[in-house]
């Protein structure tokens, strides 16, 4: 129910969004029919579609580049495989996909 649940809620919102957008304003307090119809369209559209569900994920560790089967860390090397979320010099919150820290600029570690 967790994964079904945020992404209802990630669709309703950028529904939301949306219909403020072509209002022009803020989006304001939906009303509970609103919601049910937001999460009506939401449950219509396939939210899986392109994925592989069927075949476990492989990951190459960061650091050897050996392809693993997950864990937290390479059987290879003992690298961490999980991303760190925050910078290793002044420990501010970093995006998953960035090379270096935004208030540092230190090169993200790996």
């Amino acid at each position: 129910m967790g994964l079904q649940h945020d992404l209802l809620e990630r669709g309703a919102r950028a529904v939301l969004d949306l219909r403020a957008a072509d209002r022009g304003g803020d989006r304001g307090r939906p009303g509970q029919a609103q919601v049910e119809q937001i999460h009506t369209k939401v449950r219509e559209r396939d939210q899986t579609k392109g994925l592989d569900l069927d075949n476990p994920m492989v990951a190459r560790c960061p650091k050897c580049s050996a392809q693993t089967s997950g864990g937290k860390f390479c059987p290879e090397c003992g690298a961490t495989l999980r991303p760190r979320d925050a910078c290793g010099q002044c420990g501010a919150k970093m995006a998953p996909a960035a090379k270096f820290c935004p208030e540092c600029g230190a090169k993200r570690a790996g």
